[in-house]
């Protein structure tokens, strides 16, 4: 069976020099994909290569990104744009910023339906109301009717979910969706994701720095270094018994809930030494 999203040899660079170094990964159909690293590791530069919407000053220097048969970054930008949104979709990181502040919740629901599926505008606010219902919003036609300032961090995240699967895409992509909700919301969020996932047999690319949210969430997993790709595989394997020394410094860094007295271990300047000397060799 041929992956959902299949990038080769995808390579990236800034003034500053290189982002992506020869990435290569597949993502299969309903399964979830991990891209895992620290920050600067290439996580979300991979995210936004295969959205189309890399930031100026980044420039793909080489590799593709197939996508139902199409090479993404060589596509029509008129192409792209009918496709975001409807085949891939986006959770974005933060609830806040991602909801248009003078525009109430049903409109900026209901602008997709509407233009991108083409429904009237009471099916459109039907299928709202609805959606809503599925991310577990409580009193749905009311939370329609407010503005994102008026709901908290984890209302506005559920609605981002929504929206997301509100055309039913083939791929999501979720660019660290919980990093700003406390603990207690991420663990209800994760669930909510993982759930609709599943019930709409959506392929789900999943950024995160968090071993944690691996471990719930995931099928496989990517680790990233400086951009390039150290160990991929099934998560519970390499959770299990990590190959690539940056790999096992990383879990040995995790901390432990039931160690609560234990010290935090930093990846050991050893590590990261070999790392940048392999990237700048």
């Amino acid at each position: 069976m041929s992956p959902v999203i299949d990038i080769k040899h995808l390579s990236a660079r800034s003034a500053a020099g290189p982002i992506l170094r020869d990435v290569a990964l597949s993502v299969n159909a309903g399964e979830t994909m991990a891209l895992v690293g620290e920050s600067g590791a290439g996580k979300s530069t991979i995210a936004k290569a295969v959205l189309g919407i890399l930031p100026q000053g980044i420039t793909v220097t080489s590799g593709d990104i197939v996508f139902e048969g199409k090479n993404l970054l060589t596509l029509p930008q008129r192409e792209l744009r009918k496709m975001l949104g409807v085949r891939i979709a986006l959770i974005p990181q933060d609830p806040l910023t991602s909801l248009n502040p003078a525009r109430r919740i049903g409109d900026q629901l209901t602008d997709g339906l509407r233009l991108r599926a083409g429904m009237d505008g009471k099916t459109a606010r039907t299928q709202a109301t609805r959606l809503l219902n599925d991310v577990q919003i409580r009193d749905p036609e009311r939370v329609l009717q407010r503005y994102p300032h008026e709901l908290s961090g984890g209302m506005r995240q559920r609605v981002l979910i929504a929206q997301a699967f509100s055309l039913n895409p083939q791929v999501i992509i979720a660019d660290e969706p919980t990093t700003a909700l406390d603990v207690t919301v991420q663990k209800q969020v994760l669930r909510l994701i993982r759930d609709m996932q599943r019930n709409h047999k959506t392929t789900l690319l999943f950024v995160t720095h968090d071993l944690g949210v691996v471990a719930q969430v995931c099928d496989r997993m990517t680790v990233l270094y400086g951009g390039k790709v150290l160990e991929q595989g099934v998560v519970a394997e390499i959770l299990q018994s990590p190959q690539h020394p940056y790999t096992q410094a990383l879990l040995a860094a995790n901390p432990r809930y039931d160690r609560p007295s234990q010290s935090l271990k930093p990846v050991p300047e050893t590590v990261l030494a070999a790392l940048k000397q392999e990237l700048s060799a």
